[in-house]
């Protein structure tokens, strides 16, 4: 179910008040939209700084357009964000689409351009990208992933695949 920025940052503000949270992580799945989605993270963002003193970190999938991309960014930064979050799952382009249909369309130098965008916006280890292991890739393909990563600024995490009982 969707959330409106609104209904977000209500909620952000309720569990500051109780003081229950200190950051908060907006994210969004695919979205059709010209900045797919991160347009409302960042609304949201600007909603819950005027509620709440709590960090925050935008969470999103890459966008081809850099320039909308950065203004995006700039927007949420100025809204509080303090760290970027933009997932690749695996560095293997041969098994990338197939198995994630909608990511494995972004090449790997789409991703190292939208982290560049990131860092130069963010800084250096504040910006993040998670690495999913155990999907059929080379060790090699990691390793020399996350050394890519790595070189940019960016903090590589590696999880391993671990599929809910009766998934395909």
């Amino acid at each position: 179910m969707d959330k409106t920025p609104t209904q977000v940052a209500e909620v952000a503000e309720a569990a500051y008040r109780e003081e229950m949270i200190k950051h908060v992580t907006l994210s969004t799945g695919t979205r059709l939209s010209r900045g797919k989605g991160l347009e409302d993270l960042v609304e949201a963002a600007r909603l819950i700084q005027e509620r709440a003193s709590v960090t925050m970190t935008l969470n999103f999938e890459p966008l081809t357009d850099l320039s909308l991309l950065a203004s995006l960014l700039l927007e949420g930064k100025s809204a509080g964000a303090t760290t970027a979050l933009c997932n690749i799952g695996g560095f293997d382009e041969s098994l990338r689409e197939d198995i994630m249909p909608m990511k494995g369309r972004n090449t790997i130098d789409g991703y190292r351009k939208v982290w560049g965008k990131c860092v130069d916006i963010f800084g250096h280890n504040e910006v993040y990208t998670m690495v999913i292991a155990g999907l059929g890739e080379s060790d090699e393909s990691i390793l020399e992933g996350v050394e890519l990563v790595a070189a940019t600024g960016v903090v590589a995490s590696i999880v391993p695949f671990t599929p809910m009982i009766n998934s395909a």
